[in-house]
């Protein structure tokens, strides 16, 4: 909490429109003027707690994860409706004009997708999936477990240091 910026009175002055203040050598001339609403002695220049809002509480995307079975047409459509549901009622908890994107994560083992499943059956899930949540192709992830969640060589190697380690841990 507490004042993002604390400014002194003796910077202000009372006006005659009412009590509200202005800025040393401003004049409010009353009416619709944006100093009519905001009393700066009490808010600061920057209301309290906004940027702890906007630098921590306001997420920039937020990300469903959820199981989907497909290899059974009665689960599969459960899942489906299971993470329309999900993204629906984080809509729904939005602030409207708040633009966050929602990425939805379906997880998926990797005997249920077995041999048989096709590269174009998934494409046709993910498509039914999109259209149901209202998401793009580009936030809506199908990934088999574990082996999509497998590091591949690139993985593995962004960790490893490319400077040899020396005995003395220097």
């Amino acid at each position: 909490g507490g004042k993002m910026a604390d400014v002194s009175s003796s910077s202000h002055h009372s006006n005659s429109s009412g009590g509200t203040t202005a800025m040393a050598g401003e004049r409010d001339s009353g009416g619709n003027s944006w100093m009519s609403s905001y009393e700066i002695q009490n808010e600061g220049i920057l209301p309290s707690g906004w940027l702890e809002k906007h630098a921590r509480a306001l997420p920039s995307a937020l990300v469903v994860v959820t199981a989907l079975k497909i290899n059974d047409d009665e689960a599969r459509r459960a899942g489906v409706r299971d993470a329309v549901r999900a993204v629906k009622d984080l809509r729904m908890t939005l602030a409207e004009k708040r633009n966050v994107p929602i990425h939805l994560v379906c997880l998926m083992r990797e005997e249920d997708v077995g041999e048989g499943t096709k590269l174009r059956d998934l494409n046709a899930i993910r498509e039914r999936i999109c259209q149901d949540c209202y998401l793009p192709q580009s936030q809506v992830f199908l990934l088999k477990c574990p082996c999509d969640l497998e590091p591949d060589d690139f993985e593995s190697n962004i960790w490893k240091s490319p400077y040899p380690q020396r005995e003395d841990g220097a």
